[in-house]
């Protein structure tokens, strides 16, 4: 059964107009044709500072709000804050002095009730936040207000004189006190209980309903009759008759406390909608998504779906109805989601000025040359790109036109995101500068924690060297001999932190160590340059495309399926279909190689002073 909802005209006037206790917020808008209900998450757009996602009646009760406008509110100064506690509150005080933000506890002074600590957003956004025996006096009934609800019934609860309250043992509707009652003698129990139909414990069933009471009550329920040979009393099962369903047995107070309640066919009947009406429900706000009518069996009941984008799933049609789609669809929304809050910046999602007539949109746009794209690994992969060289191609055409592309993968973003955001932020020189002639080099170093944790593609066999600055690694390189070539096979520095001078230290080492004829260093140009190689007298020789099996979540080395793995003697393709790994390409991997020249080396061999990097 679908969720009944409001219009999103009446949602967004809402939002704009505010109501007596939210403040209006114009400057928030979203898309009408992606609104489904108000409990169902939509992408919001905040004009100052980009989307976010929250469910609609969250925004319209300003419990929800943009991130980093949450974090400027969060930081109100606490005489702005007084104000308001002392508008919405005017017998409570805030004590200055304890206040360090509205997400942290401060001291409150209650003028009846004394002090209590609280977090001072509570206390101003929600309306709730009292001294705990304020909200208790709030509750509090008069003990004859009590004892009359009781005599003389209260809501859909029967007359019950026989039952009598002790006004010395009352304080309030929520805490206990005594009760007396005519026949079985006294007992304790909550007030608001009571009054809500609770008798004495021993007091089976519940007297005051008689057999003719059901009758009257079950009067606007002609479809239900009941057995009255059955009938014992209220809290005993009796027989009843659906006039269309046949018959069940229930409680009689069950249809008495819940009048939607009876014939668990016919509730299961009035549950189904009609395939024809949920096909036309769900083309109005997503088109690209349809039903198998020959599987759809009940709205509760799982049916086939096909997203033309992202095939098909199965799924409870009242869950599509309430705005769930294809579980690939909605990791890449949350892709993009988690990226907003990880770099605190919002999704671009518009064709740039140097792009116009085209239709290349990246996801996020870092300073104006740096730009960021979000790849979820199925939608990139080879089961739905047209080219393998689709990531190539597009960071070429960014480094045309003079910009810098980074183009992370799903499971990087997930699974590494100090590492991606400490990628991003070295781009824009944010990260925090270490000199490497002040670090001490280490030769021989294990480098497989500190490369699992700060290289994106973690570690890899090879001899360690580190520079450790204050006890800790800050940066490490990672080689190994194969002839007379040296090759580089990681390097990264700590996340956070940029260690000038760091590689060249370490590869001088390298180079002693080894005294090999040439350096090869690759490149993953998917989120590096090899400019900085470049400056240190290495030459490009050449580009070419890589790639990655993957399972649709993870990736993994090409040598995790081969051709004749085993006795079998399958090609790689039959052991990639067998293990259901496909190809993921990337967006080049450049080959840097550096020349030693004769004049580098002298007569005893290497030595770093005779090593220069421009």
């Amino acid at each position: 059964m679908a969720v009944k909802t409001k219009t999103p005209e009446e949602i967004l006037k809402r939002i704009h107009e505010g109501t007596e206790k939210i403040p209006p917020q114009p400057h928030v808008s979203f898309d009408p044709l992606t609104y489904v209900n108000t409990q169902t998450k939509i992408l919001f757009v905040d004009a100052e500072h980009g989307s976010f996602e929250a469910k609609p009646m969250d925004v319209l009760r300003g419990i929800k709000k943009h991130p980093r406008r949450l974090k400027i509110q969060r930081g109100l100064p606490a005489a702005d804050v007084q104000a308001e506690v002392i508008r919405i509150h005017p017998y409570m005080r805030l004590d200055e002095s304890t206040y360090t933000g509205l997400s942290a506890k401060a001291r409150f002074v209650d003028e009846k009730f004394g002090e209590y600590w609280a977090e001072p957003q509570h206390v101003i956004k929600h309306h709730q936040s009292k001294h705990p025996r304020r909200d208790a006096f709030i509750r509090a009934l008069p003990t004859e207000e009590v004892q009359r609800r009781i005599t003389e019934g209260y809501l859909k609860n029967p007359p019950r004189s026989f039952i009598t309250l002790d006004p010395t043992t009352y304080e309030s509707v929520d805490k206990k006190a005594r009760f007396i009652d005519s026949e079985f003698g006294e007992w304790w129990a909550f007030p608001n209980n009571i009054m809500k139909g609770q008798c004495h414990p021993k007091r089976t069933g519940n007297p005051v309903y008689t057999i003719e009471d059901i009758k009257r009550i079950l009067s606007n329920r002609p479809e239900i009759t009941m057995d009255e040979s059955t009938f014992v009393n209220v809290t005993t099962k009796a027989r009843f008759i659906d006039k269309d369903y046949g018959e069940w047995w229930c409680l009689p107070q069950t249809l008495i406390l819940g009048l939607k309640k009876g014939n668990k066919k016919r509730l299961y009947a009035s549950r189904v909608i009609p395939a024809e009406e949920i096909i036309q429900r769900i083309q109005k706000t997503r088109p690209y998504i349809t039903m198998d009518k020959e599987t759809y069996k009940g709205s509760l009941i799982s049916a086939r779906f096909i997203d033309e984008k992202y095939g098909e799933w199965w799924s409870k049609p009242n869950s599509v109805l309430m705005g769930h789609g294809h579980p690939r669809a909605f990791s890449y929304i949350g892709l993009e989601t988690k990226v907003e809050k990880l770099l605190g910046i919002p999704s671009f999602g518009y064709v740039p000025d140097f792009l116009q007539g085209t239709r290349i949109k990246p996801d996020f746009k870092i300073s104006e040359d740096i730009y960021l794209e979000a790849d979820g690994i199925y939608w990139h992969s080879e089961l739905k790109m047209k080219r393998k060289s689709w990531h190539l191609e597009r960071r070429e055409l960014f480094e045309k036109h003079g910009k810098r592309l980074f183009q992370f993968r799903e499971d990087e973003i997930l699974i590494k995101p100090t590492i991606v955001k400490s990628i991003v932020e070295n781009s824009l020189n944010l990260s925090t500068r270490i000199f490497a002639r002040k670090c001490l080099l280490r030769e021989d170093i294990p480098l497989k924690d500190f490369l699992n944790n700060n290289h994106l593609m973690g570690t890899a066999p090879g001899t360690g060297l580190a520079l450790y600055n204050d006890g800790k690694i800050v940066a490490a390189l990672s080689y190994k001999l194969k002839g007379k070539e040296l090759h580089i096979v990681r390097f990264c520095t700590a996340t956070g932190i940029a260690v000038v001078g760091g590689f060249s230290k370490l590869l001088k080492k390298a180079m002693e160590r080894t005294q090999p004829a040439r350096v090869i260093n690759f490149v993953d140009l998917r989120y590096g340059t090899g400019k900085h190689l470049e400056s240190k007298g290495f030459k490009l020789e050449g580009i070419t495309l890589g790639w990655n099996w993957t399972d649709g979540k993870n990736t993994f080395n090409r040598l995790k399926c081969r051709a004749n793995m085993d006795s079998r003697k399958l090609s790689q393709r039959e052991h990639a279909e067998e293990l259901g790994l496909y190809k993921i390409y990337d967006a080049g991997q450049a080959k840097y190689v550096l020349e030693i020249e004769p004049h580098q080396i002298n007569g005893s061999g290497f030595s770093a002073k005779n090593i220069s990097f421009i």
